[in-house]
């Protein structure tokens, strides 16, 4: 165990996008995470984000604001997991709100997911 893995959140067709906030929850029994990270949606360009996140047991939460809006596919955010002991932990984006020019709006998510850790 302590082996670390990432899981990326991507969205597809983001327009105008100047902040996402990010929701992730988890099995604390089985997966520790240990950070929440901006990804190359946001990032590619180059632009500096500014990140807050906030990583309690079960749940990873993080708000990624930019300067300038980004449109585009791609990971909006990447958390950093580690492994705590073998089995199946459940992985769900609990939310994903998007900030444009014009206002907010919460992305339905897909079905949870698993992690397995041998």
């Amino acid at each position: 165990m302590g082996e670390t893995a990432t899981v990326s959140v991507v969205l597809v067709g983001a327009r105008n996008v100047t902040s996402a906030d990010v929701d992730v929850a988890y099995d604390a029994s089985v997966l520790e995470a240990l950070e929440i990270v901006p990804g190359t949606l946001l990032t590619l360009d180059g632009q500096n984000i500014h990140a807050e996140q906030k990583i309690e047991a079960g749940r990873a939460t993080a708000r990624f604001t930019r300067e300038t809006a980004a449109t585009g596919s791609g990971a909006v955010a990447i958390v950093r997991f580690r492994a705590l002991k073998a089995g199946n932990a459940s992985l769900n984006v609990a939310g994903v709100t998007l900030t444009t020019p014009v206002g907010s709006e919460s992305v339905a998510a897909q079905a949870p997911g698993a992690v397995v850790v041998e």
